[in-house]
């Protein structure tokens, strides 16, 4: 299960970062895969990041219960760091992997890679401003987008958490 996690991963970065055989290496030997069960914390995940290999989680405000995120099978989260107030919560059974900033600051030591994370980047930032996004819509229009945004997922999330996503009244979101 393991190894299918890890190469999971490394296809998912293939087409951002190609990676030789020794850059595999040196990647396989500091990850961590993760299995949480249905609405478990991810744990001792500060200045780690975070891909999701499968299932479903939501990045949760711990100030004010905000939803900001929901990351899908394929999603990276890139910046995480102390300074933050945030929990990630499976909302199903989900396997994530977990890699240090060090490991992508020794990679980056190989101009040949740097191309290639700047265009990670610019697929984490789609993916934080698709919230943005969503919140310039009128109300129905959010609902319509999300729910074609999040497919098949959909039914694994509250409509509680979809609302606090949308920063909609959970009433006004189920009438809709």
């Amino acid at each position: 299960m393991k190894n299918r996690e890890i190469d999971n991963f490394i296809e998912i970065l293939a087409p951002y970062m190609p990676l030789s055989p020794e850059h595999i290496e040196m990647f396989a030997g500091q990850l961590q895969v993760r299995q949480l069960k249905k609405n478990s914390p991810l744990p001792n995940f500060r200045n780690d990041y975070l891909f999701v290999s499968s299932g479903l989680l939501k990045k949760e405000d711990c100030d004010n219960g905000d939803i900001l995120l929901f990351l899908k099978p394929g999603d990276i989260e890139l910046f995480a760091n102390e300074r933050e107030t945030f929990h990630y919560i499976s909302l199903e059974e989900s396997t994530v992997v977990l890699f240090p900033v060090r490991l992508i600051t020794d990679l980056l030591q190989h101009r040949a890679l740097v191309a290639g994370y700047q265009q990670l980047v610019h697929r984490w930032c789609a993916l934080r401003c698709s919230r943005q996004e969503l919140l310039l819509l009128k109300a129905s229009e959010k609902k319509a987008e999300l729910y074609r945004r999040l497919g098949k997922y959909i039914n694994s999330i509250s409509n509680k958490d979809l609302a606090r996503y949308l920063d909609m009244d959970s009433s006004y979101f189920s009438s809709l």
